[in-house]
């Protein structure tokens, strides 16, 4: 994303909307966008679980946070470097939209899904 102020607004299934306000002062990053395309999340939607393939390249990543479609934290996992497929059971979340982001050293890699 570029630098500059940005707005979000995020709109629910049932018309409430909320609109977050922030600001990028400056865009570094040292992560390799191929990677971006090493990350899979299956199945979407989900009901029971989720798994996240991250294959050879979980040496570079540290946590996957898990996010509601407010911004709220809901989960976050820890990984090793042996983590190449990552489970999560998302059997007892409120059906909607949700965001996995996957953390490295220096940057981050979101991905959106939804729980049915």
């Amino acid at each position: 994303m570029a630098a500059g102020d940005h707005t979000v607004t995020v709109t629910d299934g049932l018309g409430c909307a909320s609109t977050f306000d922030f600001l990028i002062d400056e865009s570094v990053s040292t992560f390799d966008q191929s990677w971006i395309n090493d990350i899979k999340l299956f199945p979407n939607p989900a009901s029971d679980e989720i798994t996240i393939g991250l294959s050879e390249n979980v040496k570079f990543f540290n946590s996957i946070d898990f996010y509601n479609m407010n911004g709220q934290l809901i989960k976050s996992i820890q990984l090793s470097s042996s983590d190449q497929n990552v489970s999560v059971s998302v059997y007892d979340w409120t059906s909607g939209m949700y965001m996995a982001r996957v953390n490295a050293q220096a940057s981050s890699h979101t991905v959106r899904f939804m729980v049915k």
